[in-house]
């Protein structure tokens, strides 16, 4: 269901990387409604931009107009097409939101598919965290050493190894990276994945780590270890 140009302001109002927004009649640029802090000409510009857009994309016959960006001196702008108005969403230079680059950026923001992503990333955090808490902890040597006992780099290891067994196709993989010594979650839109995708790869890939844990610990230490790492989660959500 898409949104609303009410519902559409006032949530980009609320988006971090967003300076400001502003939606506009294609007719004749009549302003329909804008967000807090919004520059005058805003609406002028977002008018124009949306019109030679439309101009553009039909003279070159190159598919209905869906969405653009544009630089000048001192800002950044994306211009949406919403039914009968054109949306100017004025951008923060540094830090731009996630979505700007997507490839299905009207989808994401007009059909309210925004929240769906921001859940899913929330997830893959949540997963990734429990990961590298996972090898943090396996990687910790005890007073005694076990036989076969692995250093956090060999952990590292094992877990691209079987991330790419268990994601033969890369739609995980592609958010992830090792980055000074942990795996970090990329964000790049979440195009094509699913909840259900990432809770399944994640359980498989932590049932794996865990049943090596075992045969380098034993069943009653790995099941004492993975506690204080469902323990130091708890702390670190509250």
């Amino acid at each position: 269901m898409a949104r609303t140009l009410e519902q559409l302001i006032s949530d980009l109002s609320q988006t971090e990387g967003v300076k400001a927004s502003i939606a506009v009649l294609k007719e004749d640029g009549t302003l329909l409604k804008v967000s807090e802090k919004t520059e005058v000409g805003l609406g002028e510009i977002t008018a124009f931009l949306g019109s030679a857009a439309e101009v553009i994309t039909s003279t070159l016959e190159i598919g209905n107009f869906s969405s653009a960006v544009t630089e000048g001196d001192g800002y950044k702008m994306l211009i949406l097409p919403h039914e009968n108005a054109y949306v100017g969403i004025e951008l923060e230079e540094q830090t731009p939101p996630w979505w700007l680059n997507a490839p299905n950026v009207t989808e994401l923001l007009i059909e309210e598919k925004v929240e769906e992503v921001s859940e899913l990333e929330g997830l893959m955090r949540q997963k990734v965290l429990l990961v590298n808490l996972l090898v943090e902890e396996f990687a910790t040597a005890p007073e005694n050493v076990p036989e076969g006992f692995l250093s956090k780099e060999q952990w590292q290891a094992l877990v691209e190894s079987e991330l790419a067994s268990l994601d033969p196709q890369g739609k995980i993989r592609v958010h992830l990276e090792m980055k000074e010594g942990q795996l970090t979650f990329v964000s790049k839109g979440m195009p094509g994945l699913t909840k259900q995708e990432v809770f399944d790869t994640f359980e498989k890939l932590v049932n794996l780590v865990c049943k090596k844990g075992i045969a380098v610990f034993g069943f009653v230490e790995v099941k004492q270890k993975f506690q204080a790492v469902i323990t130091r989660l708890a702390q670190q959500r509250i």
